[in-house]
């Protein structure tokens, strides 16, 4: 995940036991959407020894001045 969210602003952490997350400060929608959608390519050719397949949910927002 680390090599789609590559500008220096940018951050990856793991958040939980198999969650992570990717903050991409001043990305418009549009490329959020492309971030994701190669994440979700990468993901998809992982192999896992836990289980035969792998899920992934991906989320975008924006505007953090609207959280209370």
């Amino acid at each position: 995940m680390e090599k789609r969210v590559s500008r220096p602003r940018d951050g990856t952490a793991r958040y939980g036991g198999e969650e992570f997350i990717a903050l991409r400060p001043e990305t418009d929608d549009p490329a959020a959407a492309q971030v994701a959608e190669k994440i979700r390519i990468q993901v998809q050719h992982v192999w896992s020894a836990m289980a035969d397949h792998i899920t992934v949910s991906l989320q975008q927002g924006d505007r953090i001045d609207r959280m209370v």
